[in-house]
């Protein structure tokens, strides 16, 4: 009954922990830096799709009125200059039609290619803040993960000394041992409370930074579930690779296509436009042509610029395309770079957790040495409270290690472009 009951209340705790996943999808639900480069992504789409009605046919529509102060007369020579009225004076215009763009230079594959790269660039720049802020989530679970860990392992330390505390009051009140271990376990538990104070401060700060950045309030984070994470630390070559493809270096290769796509657009002016066009064309100007309406296929070719101002322009999308590739070469460099020491800090890290944890072993044969050794009088109380200062030193390096490790493994995903499934 007793195990029964034990496996309720652990399905009920853990009923109500929060998961890491949880966290990270309500921070990007609600980060506001997240919508606004949604809505930017969102324009982005409209303008491709206002780019591509410029392969529809151009509809347009003219009426216009006109009053002359004099009417217009032309003589007919042969009837013996009889004069005929060839405008009233006053009349109206209406046309009307569809004109199809045959040839503009490939300007308009240009622009749709301009928008497609706006468009990409978007996108690879939200991943971008989207891996960030997890990353920024992550780190911040983990250290209020750390940090109950670290109030934790005080706590149990201080009731062990406050136990001490009463245990030496006692022997002293049967002339079993003198003040000085009643002082001097006194004195331990002032400091224990000291460091407690400092781990539940630093707790809170955690739990705070952490609500910021999730939006959850701090007292549904008061229970957090550990995170499911295999560790598997690969070559550094093959994050290097990965990172080729990172989607800041993506975004930055749409900027080097949007430039180019420029150029495209500022040669077509340089190129005639065909195109043909079906119109209708209603005028009463003069009287006496019929019909008044009248339909009409157009075909013709236009060419239009000023000076060499197309050449100029070309020029100057070239050089923010030669400037926009230096900057994706400086980019890569920076990214390797930010690979190399994430990984370099993982190792480390990785290091580091293996000398805690064999230092808590050590610590903890240690610590029953010395409790053995203290019930025998071989040791005084001091050394005893020393040892387990000790053990508790080690139970809290061991908890910064393993956390520190996980959160520089999380770096090193990010920093290479991998996908975060926290």
């Amino acid at each position: 009954m007793l195990r029964i009951f034990v496996f309720l209340v652990f399905l009920i705790h853990q009923s109500w922990a929060i998961s890491l996943s949880e966290v990270v999808q309500r921070a990007l639900e609600k980060n506001p830096e997240l919508s606004a480069l949604r809505q930017e992504l969102r324009s982005a789409n409209l303008s491709l799709s206002a780019e591509k009605q410029l392969f529809l046919p151009e509809f347009f529509f003219t009426y216009t009125y006109t009053y002359n102060f004099e009417k217009q007369t032309f003589n007919i020579p042969i009837f013996g200059g009889l004069r005929v009225e060839s405008a009233k004076k006053s009349y109206q215009t209406f046309q009307a039609g569809l004109r199809y763009t045959i040839f503009d230079g490939f300007a308009r594959n240009f622009s749709v290619a301009l928008a497609s790269s706006n468009l990409k660039s978007k996108e690879f720049l939200l991943k971008e803040k989207v891996e960030s802020l997890k990353l920024d989530v992550i780190s911040a679970y983990l250290d209020v993960l750390s940090a109950k860990g670290v109030v934790s392992a005080i706590e149990k330390q201080r009731s062990a000394v406050l136990l001490q505390v009463q245990t030496a009051e006692a022997f002293y009140q049967k002339g079993l041992v003198a003040i000085t271990d009643v002082l001097q376990a006194k004195v331990r538990l002032a400091e224990v409370e000291r460091d407690l104070r400092k781990a539940q401060g630093d707790y809170r700060v955690a739990l705070a930074n952490l609500s910021r950045l999730s939006g959850i309030p701090e007292e549904e984070l008061l229970n957090l579930e550990e995170p499911k994470v295999e560790v598997d630390v690969k070559p550094l070559e093959f994050y290097l690779q990965r990172a080729k493809e990172r989607n800041i270096l993506k975004a930055q290769r749409q900027a080097i296509e949007a430039f180019r796509a420029q150029r495209g657009i500022a040669k077509s002016q340089f190129f005639p436009k065909l195109f043909v066009e079906g119109v209708y064309t209603y005028s009463d100007q003069n009287p006496s042509i019929r019909p008044k309406g009248v339909f009409g296929i157009v075909g013709g070719v236009a060419l239009s610029f000023q000076g060499i101002r197309p050449y100029y322009q070309e020029l100057s999308f070239g050089a923010l395309e030669l400037k926009a590739q230096k900057e994706y070469e400086d980019l890569l460099d920076k990214v390797q770079l930010e690979v190399k020491r994430a990984y370099e800090e993982l190792l480390v890290a990785q290091d580091n957790l293996k000398v805690a944890q064999s230092a808590l072993a050590f610590a903890e044969k240690f610590f029953e040495l010395s409790k053995e050794q203290y019930a025998n009088q071989i040791i005084s109380q001091r050394e005893l409270l020393e040892a387990e200062a000790s053990l508790t030193k080690a139970k809290v390096d061991s908890v910064i290690a393993y956390y520190q490790f996980l959160k520089q493994y999380y770096r090193l995903l990010i920093a290479s472009g991998l996908e975060v499934e926290p």
